[in-house]
């Protein structure tokens, strides 16, 4: 609350500016540098301001960095991305998506030519698009969540969302033939591909038959995967790395006792007894008896 009161003062001061000395567009010239320079001069305050906003302007860029991988790791769970995005690497980064924006902003810039008045308009799009769908959810949350006071709260999101809404149809009407075709081009294109890819994934499942995992032997545990790498053939391990969920997936082994678990031995008889793990009791195989190690288990082909 506090940042959005200051972050206003600041633009209405900073219109009552432009207002007083008359300031208007210059090529070459940004009109932050214009107010600086009539309200300070050309002495050493000019040049600590622009030094602060270039330093403002780093940090900015840098949040993309800092938020969009977030971003394709929560999608990448949902299915809406490759699951390779949610994958960290050792210093706990998502570093596929680092390398995704990475190589998509030098291609942008290559192919703007390094024109700033061609990439200005999408980000002014992309922001106001931004603000539109998170003040959108704000209001979702308010209308779900039913707290005290949720209902100017949700008042106050959904107006946010109206002015928001607005302002990306003006500055896409009018930057149209100046860049803002592309984000009108590109963003159904992103949500057709996600969709296409949680298909996809949805279609691999059925195959897999993930979350379906049965058990023959009389008794038998449910032992995690990366607990273990020499329990079960592994097949079903594998195919649950590729697939990205191996939380859900466990390999079946028979129960007696089992070595090396973080350094531990358990009895696995049908109960709890393994570091924390879930020992699952199942029905007797066909022949009402147990079977050997890794027979019985539903794999597939």
């Amino acid at each position: 609350m506090a940042l959005g009161v200051l972050l206003a003062i600041m633009l209405i001061g900073i219109a009552a500016l432009i207002e007083k000395f008359a300031i208007a567009p210059v090529e070459g010239v940004t009109v932050l540098a214009q107010v600086t320079q009539a309200s300070l001069g050309d002495g050493p305050l000019f040049y600590l301001v622009q030094f602060a906003t270039v330093i403002l302007l780093a940090l900015a860029a840098n949040t993309s960095f800092g938020g969009l991988p977030v971003l394709a790791q929560l999608l990448a769970a949902d299915n809406n991305l490759p699951h390779f995005f949610a994958l960290r690497a050792d210093r706990h980064v998502h570093r596929y998506g680092i390398a995704f924006l990475t190589v998509a902003s030098a291609a942008l810039l290559v192919l703007a030519e390094g024109e700033m008045n061609l990439r200005v308009p999408l980000f002014a799009i992309g922001v106001f698009v931004g603000f539109t769908l998170s003040q959108g959810g704000m209001v979702k949350h308010w209308v779900t969540a039913r707290p005290a006071g949720g209902r100017w709260r949700a008042a106050l999101n959904g107006f946010g969302a109206l002015l928001t809404f607005l302002a990306a149809i003006v500055v896409t009407v009018s930057k149209f033939t100046e860049g803002g075709w592309l984000v009108v081009v590109t963003l159904p294109l992103m949500v057709l591909v996600m969709e296409r890819i949680n298909r996809s994934y949805a279609r691999i499942g059925r195959r897999l038959e993930v979350g379906r995992t049965r058990c023959w032997p009389a008794r038998c545990a449910a032992v995690p995967t990366w607990w273990c790498a020499g329990c079960g053939s592994g097949s079903r391990r594998d195919e649950s790395a590729g697939f990205g969920e191996p939380q859900g997936v466990a390999d079946v082994v028979e129960g007696e006792t089992i070595e090396g678990l973080d350094g531990e031995s358990g009895a696995l008889d049908g109960r709890d007894g393994v570091t924390g793990g879930a020992a699952a009791a199942a029905d007797p195989g066909p022949e009402g008896g147990r079977q050997p190690p890794g027979q019985g288990q539903d794999r597939p082909g």
